[in-house]
C-alpha cells in the first residue's frame, strides 16, 4: 500500500504542469502546523534458533508540531522543516516485552508543485531520531531517515490543512509507517 501511495505521489508530481502554476496562491513563508495521526512501528522478525517469528507492531496515536519555511518560484515550492512528535503507540510482545514508542525528532526538506490555486503536492526527505521506552530498561534512541509525500491545501490566505504519508527506517531494523493530518498557519 505504501508503495502505491508513493508511486501515485511521484506520478502526480511529474504531471504537474508549470502552466497551472500561473495565478496561484503564494505558498512562501514561515509555517507552523499541529499534526496528529496514526503510527505503526514495525520491529521485523526474531530468529530464536528454532525458526523466525514476526514480532508484533506497536500501533497508536501520533501527535506533535511542525515548523518550517517554504519558498515558491513559479509553480515550484521548496523548503525546510523541523518536527517534534510523541506517540502513544505501544506493544506487549512475547519476545520483546513491553515497548512504548516515544518522541521522534525530524529535520528535513520538502519539494513540491502547485497543482491548483490552493493545492500543493510535495515529497519530503530528512533525518529522524526516535526514542523507545522499555519496561525495566532505559530509553533507547534510534536514528535514521524519513521519506514521505503529501498534499497541502490552503483554506484561506494564511490557513491550510495537510495530509501526508511518511516512512522511516531507524536503527535496529525499526520501520515506521505514519499517516498524519495537520492544521497550520502561514506567517
Amino acid at each position: 500500500m505504501k508503495k502505491l501511495i508513493i508511486a501515485a505521489s511521484i506520478v502526480a508530481c511529474t504531471m504537474a504542469s508549470p502552466a497551472k502554476a500561473q495565478n496561484t496562491s503564494d505558498f512562501s513563508g514561515f509555517k507552523g502546523t499541529i499534526v496528529a495521526g496514526y503510527d505503526n512501528a514495525d520491529f521485523g522478525s526474531f530468529n530464536n534458533g528454532d525458526g523466525s517469528f514476526d514480532l508484533e507492531n506497536a500501533k497508536g496515536l501520533l501527535y506533535g508540531i511542525n515548523v518550517g519555511y517554504d519558498r515558491q518560484t513559479g509553480g515550484f515550492v521548496y523548503g525546510v522543516e523541523l518536527e517534534a512528535t510523541d506517540s502513544a503507540a505501544d506493544v506487549d510482545d512475547r519476545f520483546l516485552g513491553q515497548i512504548e514508542m516515544g518522541r521522534e525528532l525530524y529535520a528535513g526538506g520538502r519539494i513540491g508543485f502547485v497543482v491548483s490555486k490552493n493545492a500543493l503536492i510535495y515529497g519530503k526527505v530528512g533525518y529522524a531520531d526516535a526514542r523507545l521506552r522499555t519496561v525495566g530498561f532505559q530509553a533507547v534512541n534510534l536514528d535514521g531517515f524519513r521519506v514521505g509525500s503529501g498534499v497541502e491545501y490552503k483554506l484561506k490566505k494564511n490557513l491550510f490543512v495537510r495530509a501526508e504519508y511518511r516512512y522511516s527506517e531507524l536503527g535496529r531494523g525499526l520501520k515506521r509507517n505514519q499517516g498524519v493530518v495537520g492544521f497550520g498557519i502561514q506567517f
